[in-house]
């Protein structure tokens, strides 16, 4: 079992999903946010602080990853898992 500070640090890891357009870290952020919502109170104190910490943000981002997964495994299952991305000719530049 990760701990919490593992399980931080993959998030931030694949928190990047969506500027490198990489599915496999969609899904690992989903999994790990979830054990992050999971294992971690949304506040906390003790006798001298009191913490509360950003648990929407992560809900949010949770969200994104969700749709972006949902968007482009359709995409890739329609396109029998080859990537839709084509490289044009450079035409008219000689």
């Amino acid at each position: 079992m990760e701990t919490i500070s593992e399980i931080e640090d993959v998030l931030a890891e694949c928190s990047d999903f969506e500027e490198f357009g990489s599915l496999e870290k969609a899904r690992r952020f989903i999994t790990y946010a979830n054990r992050w919502l999971i294992l971690t109170p949304e506040e906390t104190q003790d006798q001298f602080t009191r913490l509360r910490l950003n648990t929407a943000r992560v809900e949010h981002l949770l969200d994104r990853a969700r749709a972006y997964v949902s968007t482009n495994s359709s995409a890739n299952a329609r396109n029998g898992g080859r990537s839709s991305v084509r490289f044009l000719g450079l035409g008219g530049f000689r």
